[in-house]
C-alpha cells in the first residue's frame, strides 16, 4: 500500500502525456508518481493535498 517498485520503462512513460517518450512532458501538477501506492493517496487526503 506504500511504495511500489516500477520498472524504468514504467517510470519513463509516466513522465509523458501519452506515455510516449517522443511526446510532451506532463507538468508537475498533472504528473502522478507511479511509485506511490494507496497509502500515499490517503496521507495526501488527510493533509489536504490534491491527489
Amino acid at each position: 500500500m506504500g511504495f511500489r517498485a516500477v520498472t524504468d520503462e514504467e517510470w519513463e512513460q509516466s513522465l509523458y502525456v501519452e506515455g510516449d517518450s517522443s511526446g510532451q512532458f506532463l507538468s508537475s501538477d498533472e504528473w502522478i508518481d507511479p511509485r506511490k501506492g494507496d497509502m500515499y493517496a490517503l496521507i495526501d487526503a488527510l493533509q489536504g493535498k490534491n491527489i
